[in-house]
């Protein structure tokens, strides 16, 4: 299908206080609307999550420490509710912990994680202060009542969401370099982003993960084998000895399946350090996204990158298809992406309907898809492509979210502060 026969109507609802700002969203073919922003004023938004069931509720997480909750059904786009001391430093990441959908926890740069009521957001029903560092993910199993807290530590710790504790019977688990963690809805699946790779555990079972695991320690395996191989074939090669070693991990085990994922990033120039720093999981569990970026170790830095960290050459989102079984994956799409707010991780989303996935994209977001609308028809299907463009954002964006009851609207939040809803429509 072409663009304009995806798409009938692009309508870009949005609001700002206290001030309107212009806002325009182009589909591509050349579609324009306009109309304010959300603004809750509290500097950059890290992260946006829909209420899980309801889609009236939107959190919005902050780089000044600070928490925001809109509803829709309040008019004017102010937000009901904002705790300008959520945390001590930056808050990442937020999710609902299942069961009444009023509780959620929230996370931050210190390693602390906190533990909140809908109703009562004034005060955290619990601290966890975890040893996981800065915190990037937080994954709900609602069936197993586990709350799964990951960060730049290489841990992934486990705690109790009746009790607000650790698990008793999910120890935690130690890697190395561990950057993303991805836990699918029905908890079978796990899908873990290293610097250059990714790696999917099938049949996960949290509780036995760590003695069936116990020294796994993937991109210390890429390291020694890159060290060993021949300069003109030794990616490859190295690819391949870590793709038996990680394998060879599970060998035996009738649950924690592990499974090397090929990225892109693996095929570049030696001089150049990789870090895939998102990661998505489709809905199915079949298909998984993920974006990084690359540093040049060759260009000589800058005061400037000395005291913020050396800029990226070049930013890529990876689509792969998992196949079952742990048996490994396909890549059925790379998108090269333009590099905008450099030291800030941008936030990768799918659609609650399954057909798209949204990507910053400077300031505003692309949305892709494949062909036929359908990611779960991969044999004979068309390849996938962007089918949407929103910009006039009026800062680069930084993280996505999908409403998982209307379906196609999408919250965006930015640099500059704004959280923007976007509603393309057939």
């Amino acid at each position: 299908l072409q663009p304009r026969s995806v798409f009938s109507h692009l309508r870009c609802r949005s609001y700002e206080q206290p001030q309107p700002q212009a806002v325009q969203a182009s589909l591509l073919g050349g579609l324009t609307l306009a109309g304010p922003a959300l603004d809750a004023g509290l500097g950059s938004v890290f992260n946006v999550l829909h209420h899980p069931s309801d889609g009236r509720t939107l959190l919005a997480m902050y780089e000044r420490r600070a928490l925001a909750r809109w509803d829709f059904r309040v008019g004017g786009g102010r937000p009901v509710f904002v705790n300008r001391n959520a945390h001590e430093d930056c808050v990442n990441v937020a999710a609902f912990l299942g069961g009444g959908d009023c509780v959620f926890a929230t996370g931050c740069d210190s390693g602390q994680c906190r533990v909140w009521d809908l109703r009562r957001p004034g005060r955290p029903l619990a601290v966890l202060s975890t040893e996981a560092g800065c915190i990037k993910n937080l994954e709900c199993a609602p069936a197993s009542q586990l709350l799964m807290v990951s960060g730049f530590r290489s841990q992934l710790i486990f705690y109790d969401t009746g009790t607000l504790r650790l698990s008793d019977s999910c120890p935690a688990w130690s890697t190395s370099q561990l950057m993303r963690a991805r836990l699918h809805p029905d908890s079978n699946r796990l899908v873990l982003a290293y610097r250059s790779f990714l790696v999917l555990i099938d049949r996960f079972d949290p509780e036995t993960l760590a003695s069936d695991l116990p020294d796994f320690q993937p991109d210390a395996w890429l390291t020694d084998a890159l060290d060993e191989e021949a300069s003109d074939v030794h990616i490859q090669t190295a690819l391949l000895a870590l793709q038996r070693r990680v394998s060879d991990s599970s060998e035996g085990l009738s649950r924690n399946l592990a499974s090397l994922v090929h990225s892109g990033f693996n095929d570049r120039p030696d001089t150049e350090e990789v870090s895939l720093s998102s990661l998505c999981l489709h809905p199915s569990g079949c298909l998984v996204a993920s974006r990084g970026f690359a540093i040049d170790l060759s260009q000589p830095w800058r005061l400037s990158q000395l005291l913020a960290g050396p800029a990226p050459v070049s930013c890529s989102t990876y689509l792969h298809w998992l196949q079952p079984g742990a048996a490994g994956s396909t890549l059925i799409g790379q998108f090269e992406e333009p590099i905008a707010a450099r030291q800030i991780i941008k936030e990768i989303s799918f659609s609650g309907c399954r057909r798209f996935l949204a990507s910053p994209f400077a300031r505003g977001v692309r949305l892709f898809a494949n062909g036929r609308l359908d990611w779960l028809e991969r044999t004979g299907s068309e390849p996938v492509r962007p089918v949407a463009t929103v910009l006039g954002t009026g800062s680069s964006v930084v993280t996505t979210d999908f409403s998982p009851v209307h379906e196609l609207q999408l919250a965006v939040g930015t640099t500059g502060g704004a959280v923007h809803l976007v509603e393309p429509r057939f």
